[in-house]
């Protein structure tokens, strides 16, 4: 199996934290995804320089398991775990030299090859992300309104003074 590490890139005035913040709002209610893969994956981000998420570029970190799990406060075991969660749902792809190891290298701005974590399968998913999070804020704006519309109708009926409707309300 290939895995493809250049990606498409971020629309222009784009940025990674606003590709992050968008995967927050949808991470948890639309995919399942855990607390622990979410704090990983903005973990991830936060490593990647701007110029990682242009048209073209490998996106990704090869910062060796063991460190990213004493960043994060967990254990390697839990950060493998919700490496394999973001792999299963498709966000990340991870890939390592032999014997495991991750390994990288820069050449001036860009990342010339890469060994780890490799996030663009995030990237190429921004657009998903951004209809799931309209859908997601629509959702919101409904259940908003038609709880404003059930107060507003309890309170005609208290006002009514009717025993009848208080009753049935």
């Amino acid at each position: 199996m290939s895995i493809t590490l250049k990606h498409c890139g971020l629309p222009s005035g784009i940025g990674r934290f606003a590709l992050i913040d968008t995967f927050d709002a949808v991470a948890r209610s639309v995919f399942g995804i855990s607390a622990t893969a979410i704090r990983l994956l903005r973990h991830h981000v936060g490593k990647c320089r701007d110029s990682d998420f242009l048209a073209g570029r490998i996106c990704g970190t090869w910062e060796q398991p063991q460190q990213t799990a004493v960043a994060l406060g967990i254990s390697t075991r839990v950060l493998n775990n919700a490496e394999r969660e973001l792999i299963t749902k498709g966000f990340i792809n991870r890939s390592a030299t032999p014997h495991a190891r991750r390994d990288g290298r820069r050449s001036g701005d860009k990342i010339a090859y890469a060994a780890g974590v490799n996030l663009a399968p995030l990237v190429e998913r921004y657009p998903e992300l951004v209809a799931l999070r309209s859908a997601q804020e629509l959702k919101d704006e409904a259940k908003r309104q038609l709880r404003l519309e059930i107060a507003d109708i309890r309170r005609q009926i208290r006002i009514s003074e009717d025993a009848g409707l208080i009753e049935q309300a």
